[in-house]
């Protein structure tokens, strides 16, 4: 939806995956990063087939996480979220050089976000109070909205929501971005 809003254009296409070890020792490892990827995803499902099973799955589940039961707030402390991003598409200049036979010159563009605190707790909490307090405080510095009424929170707050989060005294969130274009 926000592509579409946002005029990313018909080339634009996004790609997610789960990296246990964070980007950075996953770039180093390569391929290799694969191996703790699928180790993390195959005990999580045998974890969910265990649950499954009539007497030891609520069993397990009421001696694991009994009802009431949070994580203790030192441990959402040391939580931290780091969502890295990288886009490439089609270079906008127009003699811009192949990089290979077949394939035309790229722009690219990484950014990177670090919020600190447990993902589950702290950053969704922290996140959907700065995106209300965006529609409270700063109501006439948003972008103006969409046709039907409907948006994604990237469309609708944009970059008065990056303002409140990375100027936040509580927890700060780290944002940096490169971009490469081919020039031509």
């Amino acid at each position: 939806a926000s592509s579409i809003a946002l005029n990313y254009g018909p080339q634009f296409v996004y790609y997610e995956r789960f990296v246990p070890l964070g980007w950075q020792m996953t770039r180093m490892l390569g391929i290799f990063s694969l191996i703790p990827s699928l180790l993390t995803w195959i005990g999580t499902w045998m974890m969910l087939g265990l649950l499954c099973v009539p007497v030891v799955g609520p069993t397990l589940l009421g001696w694991l996480a009994p009802p009431g039961w949070g994580l203790p707030d030192d441990w959402n402390a040391k939580g931290y979220a780091h969502v890295y991003a990288e886009v490439t598409c089609k270079s906008s200049a127009p003699d811009a050089p192949a990089i290979t036979a077949t394939a035309p010159g790229v722009d690219r563009a990484t950014c990177c976000i670090e919020f600190v605190g447990d993902p589950g707790n702290f950053v969704t909490s922290q996140c959907v109070c700065e995106a209300a307090l965006s529609l409270v405080l700063n109501r006439s510095d948003l972008p103006p909205r969409s046709e039907d009424g409907f948006g994604t929170p990237a469309q609708l707050l944009g970059p008065v929501l990056w303002k409140r989060l990375k100027e936040n005294e509580v927890r700060p969130v780290k944002m940096w971005t490169t971009i490469t274009t081919t020039k031509g």
